[in-house]
């Protein structure tokens, strides 16, 4: 996973989006949803080439890393202290007393540099929390499949399509129809973060925004598939 626009993202417009698809976040995380306008931009999307959001349950797994054996519930990519002896602050969040004072204690009150914090997991991911929230392409929901002790593990569920979601809602008497925009997963939490009032910046935590939302504490990272396991052909 390499992460885009932990600068300013500068765009000018949306690409229209492909036929079958809603308008509005796009799978393709270049070239799909945003178009680029400067030089420098140009070549940075050359380098890394297209990639996809990834799905929450692909997103979660990259958080947690590779904990020691037993000890895989992490709550932080890092492990359960959100603040080490050692290392200090690890993610960009908000400190002091929300929302009157940020201290600013890890040193940025607003957006920080990719490379601002060392790596938070074992995987060398950067700001996989705090900062800014992460787009997932699954749409929200929280109703999920029964799931029971002894069942065969998930593999990499993905959510329910939006129509399904849509189908299942209610009219809402304020718009026209099901509810307006498609809503997605996003995760991470950011540089808004507080226990106080959103201690969302837990691995398991989530939430959600309408697709069709821009926020200055909002962004995306990329991910790209590797190829089939060769004992899983179907995967």
């Amino acid at each position: 996973l390499g992460r885009l626009g932990d600068g300013p993202v500068r765009t000018r417009d949306r690409t229209p989006p492909a036929e079958g698809l809603e308008k509005g976040v796009s799978d393709e995380c270049v070239g799909g949803g945003i178009l680029l306008t400067d030089a420098e931009d140009t070549e940075w999307q050359q380098g890394f080439g297209a990639g996809r959001l990834p799905t929450e349950a692909e997103w979660e797994l990259a958080a947690r890393g590779v904990p020691p054996p037993g000890k895989g519930n992490r709550s932080y990519p890092w492990g359960n202290s959100l603040k080490g002896r050692k290392m200090g602050w690890r993610a960009n969040l908000w400190q002091g007393t929300f929302p009157v004072l940020n201290t600013a204690a890890d040193s940025y009150s607003f957006t920080a540099p990719v490379d601002s914090f060392p790596p938070q997991n074992e995987h060398g991911l950067h700001h996989i929390i705090g900062n800014v929230w992460e787009w997932t392409s699954d749409v929200w929901t929280t109703r999920h499949p029964p799931w029971a002790q002894g069942d065969a593990p998930l593999r990499n569920p993905s959510g329910p399509t939006a129509a399904a979601v849509l189908a299942d809602q209610a009219p809402r008497p304020d718009t026209a129809g099901h509810g307006g925009p498609t809503e997605r997963v996003k995760k991470g939490g950011s540089f808004l973060c507080h226990k106080s009032y959103c201690f969302r910046y837990r691995i398991a935590a989530r939430s959600q925004n309408s697709e069709d939302t821009g926020t200055s504490n909002l962004g995306f990272r990329c991910a790209r598939s590797g190829p089939p396991d060769s004992d899983t052909p179907d995967s």
